[in-house]
């Protein structure tokens, strides 16, 4: 059979459409992304010790606020109480009230936040328009090869500073709010209890012992290789005395492993046969809690791990335990907020949940080829999903079968498999696209 020419040029055009939407919204988001973070370092000069209590009260702020409460936030500011502020860093923001250099930094401030917050409105009027484009009608499929940033094998990843603060100001449980937090954390670092004696037999190893400690508790994440990631940005480099190590370093390995001898820390290999790939996953034993709370005054939130065991079977199915936690790290290694099992009404159970800018997407991750499942599973998951459908499959076969499934019942979506994620990790960008395709 041949194919008209009128049918090959409408599926071009179809083509040309989305990817000129798909332009405009990541340049939108690009902007909104840096104004936002402009907008942050002013009110940090500005008024950071207002900024920082209302943070310790929500950690979600500034993050989470719309350009109204950025607004209100610097309509609360008083010229007299600026001039006796202090900044970010404690120190004042003026050695006298009447310094001539001062007051002309401080007009320069006003008049670049102006700029900044009527910039913010336009591109994020932009950014509505461009997301309320109607960019999932086309029926042709996309593919996006992963955007893996070429590193040279002799280098140290490198993670771009910018966009580790921009994407640490969005979502805080980001990749790069865990680092940024324990960034934090490594500068204030906590005594050690006098229980726990037992880990300083190796000079200040013991130091990276709690920020090990701190990361599963704080957060509850569990792959290795996701661990052994954020302590390589957030350490001190014994041989530079800067921050940052390679991610695979055996000191990194080493950390983990003499926590696991003495015990405040398990671990267990869990393989996905589909993809040919297994991972190490570690959670915090009682022990390892106890310590956690001596520090921290507070218990140590669920485990990913433990939570998959505790509510969906996960000692039994641990392929899909693995699968469903590869999912997870990924999407935080490309800039995306994810939770494990999130709380969602309805007859929608997803397995996990991710936000990048945006509402919660529950994600179903299914390592079956889909021809198992009936359609009312995917119109629930669309139903309680802003109505689309977002899938994971273990390889690019099983993906597809499961799209095919879903465009029979007129369901539209996106969906992405763990062999196309499974690329080399510390590699990934922040900005690296986690869905493959949309349809």
């Amino acid at each position: 059979m041949t194919i008209s020419t009128l049918a090959i040029q409408q599926t071009r055009a179809f083509e040309d459409i989305f990817d000129s939407e798909r332009k405009a919204r990541l340049a939108a988001e690009g902007s909104n992304q840096e104004l936002r973070a402009l907008i942050l370092e002013i009110a940090v000069r500005l008024d950071g010790r207002r900024l920082e209590s209302l943070r310790r009260g929500d950690p979600g702020i500034p993050a989470c606020w719309s350009l109204a409460e950025w607004k209100q936030f610097f309509a609360a500011l008083q010229p007299a109480a600026r001039q006796a502020e202090t900044g970010w860093d404690g120190e004042p923001l003026t050695k006298k009230a009447n310094d001539a250099q001062t007051l002309e930094e401080m007009i320069q401030l006003r008049n670049l936040l102006s700029s900044a917050l009527a910039k913010l409105a336009e591109t994020e009027a932009e950014l509505k328009r461009v997301r309320g484009a109607a960019h999932f009608e086309r029926k042709e499929t996309h593919k996006a090869a992963p955007v893996v940033q070429p590193v040279a094998a002799s280098q140290e990843p490198v993670i771009d500073e910018a966009v580790l603060a921009a994407q640490a100001a969005r979502e805080p449980a980001s990749f790069a709010g865990m680092v940024l937090d324990l960034r934090k954390y490594s500068e204030n670092m906590p005594a050690l209890p006098a229980a726990y004696e037992d880990l300083a037999t190796n000079g200040r190893a013991w130091e990276r012992y709690l920020l090990a400690i701190h990361l599963l508790g704080r957060f509850g994440i569990a792959a290795l290789m996701e661990i052994s990631e954020i302590l390589a940005c957030a350490v001190i480099n014994q041989n530079t005395g800067q921050l940052g190590v390679k991610g695979g370093s055996g000191s990194l390995r080493g950390i983990l492993e003499t926590l696991d001898g003495l015990g405040y820390v398990t671990m267990q290999k869990l393989s996905m046969e589909k993809i040919g790939i297994g991972l190490v996953f570690y959670r915090l034993t009682p022990t390892g809690e106890a310590l956690y709370q001596a520090i921290e005054q507070e218990k140590p939130v669920e485990s990913e791990w433990v939570r998959l065991n505790r509510l969906h079977e996960g000692q039994r199915f641990e392929e899909h335990t693995a699968a469903c936690l590869a999912f997870a790290l990924h999407a935080r290694r490309r800039g995306w907020s994810a939770k494990v099992l999130p709380d969602v009404g309805g007859k929608c159970a997803p397995d996990v949940a991710v936000r990048c800018n945006g509402a919660w997407i529950y994600v179903e991750v299914q390592l079956s080829d889909g021809r198992q499942e009936h359609p009312a599973k995917w119109k629930n998951l669309a139903e309680s999903n802003h109505g689309l459908v977002a899938l994971c499959a273990a390889t690019e076969e099983r993906r597809a079968r499961m799209i095919a499934e879903c465009q029979a019942a007129q369901l539209l979506g996106m969906a992405t498999d763990l062999k196309t994620l499974a690329v080399h990790y510390e590699k990934v960008r922040l900005d690296t696209e986690l869905w493959s395709e949309t349809w």
